[in-house]
Parts: structure tokens; C-alpha cells; sequence
């Protein structure tokens, strides 16, 4: 029985030893921790970097020589300086330009039609980029618009670099030149919708709202003279008007027609406008 009982005493002082010992653990551990706390950062060593390849479309450059002339103001002889040469006379396509195209389709054997379609799908990239901005931008506020479009006015300046040295190439007597000439020689009315919010990137909204007189003059031919003409243009007018106004056209002309046969006063003739708020704003026609 007295050995049991120092057996238990043991037993117990080992527990005792063992619980002291993991508070010493747990009490080193934490003292470990808040030094590591307190312990400046490890020093940087510099970003890790992982280079990428992405493919970047081919771009051209419209190079614009600028050549002053002088006139003598004692005997009105003018002065200019010599063009810088180029590698064909008359022509417009620089050495790299020309090493460009002949490397293409002498050493890569690819045809001018096929490089021709290369760079016509990297213009129609582009021009797809601008649609894509406009697309933000649609029934946006101006100077919302305007932020929008800060992003075209460069995919703008690359079409135009393209389309002036891709006319550089073409015989200049061929449809596809005269078609780029019609553009560039358009460029800032073309451009215009960059610098101004109000304005839309095409004139598709105009185009779609002739469809119906394109029909119209089909379906009826003739107008009949000049005059006839005129007079269809203003009626087609009249109603286009009165539908943008929110004005139904059938009952807006024959409110006007009326109040023109009751003797509507010439100098009052504002007072008929579609807009006016004196006019007839009914939604179905009588």
C-alpha cells in the first residue's frame, strides 16, 4: 500500500512538471511572435517579372514634308526648297514602305492582293475599336461622350496613316484609290464627332430615315417636274418634323390646313411649327 501511494505522488508531480512545461512552451511561443512583430520587414528584393509576347498589328505613317516659299520683295521671284527625293518618280511610297511590300511578296511570297487583305482586316480592326468606344458612349451625356472618345481620336490618327500610304500603292486612276482620296480628303469632317459630343460617329440615323423615301420614290416614280420634286421635298419635310416633334403628321396637317383655309395670318406663320405650343399635339389621327 506504501508503494501505491508513492507511485501516485509521482505520477502526480510528472503531471505537474508537464503542465509547466507547456505553459513555458505557450509563454515562449507568444514572446517569439510579438518579437517577429516587432521586427522590421524583410528587405525588397525587387518585383518578380514574367515576360509575355502579344502580337501587335502592323502600322503605316503619313510622313508630311512642309516646304516654305520665299518671294522677293524686290523682284517677286520665289523660292522653295527641293522635295526630298523619293525611290520612284511621283511617287509617294517611302524606301521602307517599298522594302516592305517587295520583302512580302518576294521573300514571304505573299501577293499584294493577299497583303492588300492583311491590312484592310487591321483597318477594319480599328475602325471595329471605334464602334466598340461608341458603344459606351451611345445616349451618354456630352461630357460623358467626350471622355469616352478621348480613346478614338488615336485609332483615328492609325486609319488614316494606313489609308494615306495604302493609296500611295494604288494606281492612281483605280476605284479603291479614289475611294481612299474621297476619305482623306474628308478627314476632319469625318473626325469632327471626336471633338464634339453632340455629334454621332456616322450618319446612319439620316441614312435610315430615307429608307422610306427611297421607297416611296420607287413605288410612285415620277414626280411629275422640278417643281414637283420641291414640293415633295418640303411634304417630306413637314412630316418628318412633325414625328420628331412627338406630333402625329396626319393630325398636324390637318390642323394647319385648316387654320391656313380660316386665313391664319401670314406674319403668325410660327404659330403652326410642329414645336410650337400652340400646335396640335394629338397621338391618333381623326
Amino acid at each position: 500500500m506504501q508503494f501505491g501511494r508513492s507511485s501516485e505522488r509521482i505520477s502526480q508531480k510528472i503531471e505537474q512538471l508537464e503542465l509547466r512545461l507547456e505553459e513555458l512552451e505557450f509563454g515562449a511561443a507568444e514572446d517569439a511572435a510579438r518579437a517577429e512583430a516587432r521586427e522590421p520587414p524583410p528587405p525588397d528584393r525587387g518585383p518578380h517579372a514574367k515576360p509575355k509576347r502579344k502580337k501587335l498589328p502592323g502600322h503605316f505613317q503619313v510622313i508630311r514634308h512642309v516646304r516654305p516659299k520665299y518671294a522677293c520683295a524686290a523682284c517677286d521671284a520665289i523660292t522653295q526648297a527641293p522635295a526630298p527625293a523619293m525611290p520612284t518618280p511621283r511617287g509617294r511610297a517611302t524606301p521602307g514602305t517599298l522594302a516592305h511590300l517587295l520583302v512580302a511578296q518576294y521573300g514571304d511570297h505573299l501577293p499584294l492582293y493577299r497583303q492588300s487583305e492583311i491590312y484592310a482586316r487591321e483597318a477594319l480592326d480599328r475602325i471595329a475599336a471605334v464602334y466598340a468606344i461608341e458603344a459606351r458612349a451611345q445616349f451618354a451625356p456630352v461630357a460623358e461622350r467626350m471622355a469616352h472618345r478621348t480613346e478614338t481620336a488615336p485609332l483615328l490618327e492609325a486609319f488614316f496613316a494606313w489609308a494615306g500610304a495604302t493609296e500611295a500603292r494604288l494606281s492612281a486612276k483605280s476605284a479603291l484609290a479614289e475611294a481612299f482620296r474621297y476619305a482623306i480628303k474628308r478627314r476632319l469632317a469625318l473626325c469632327r464627332f471626336v471633338t464634339d459630343g453632340r455629334l454621332e460617329a456616322d450618319n446612319n440615323i439620316a441614312e435610315n430615315a430615307m429608307r422610306a423615301i427611297a421607297v416611296g420614290r420607287k413605288n410612285y416614280l415620277f414626280a411629275g417636274a422640278d417643281t414637283g420634286g420641291d414640293r415633295a421635298a418640303a411634304i417630306y419635310t413637314i412630316v418628318q418634323t412633325a414625328r420628331l416633334n412627338g406630333v402625329n403628321p396626319e393630325a398636324y396637317r390637318k390642323d394647319i390646313l385648316t387654320k391656313i383655309a380660316d386665313g391664319h395670318p401670314m406674319n403668325k406663320l410660327s404659330e403652326l411649327m410642329p414645336w410650337s405650343s400652340t400646335g396640335p399635339t394629338p397621338a391618333q389621327p381623326p
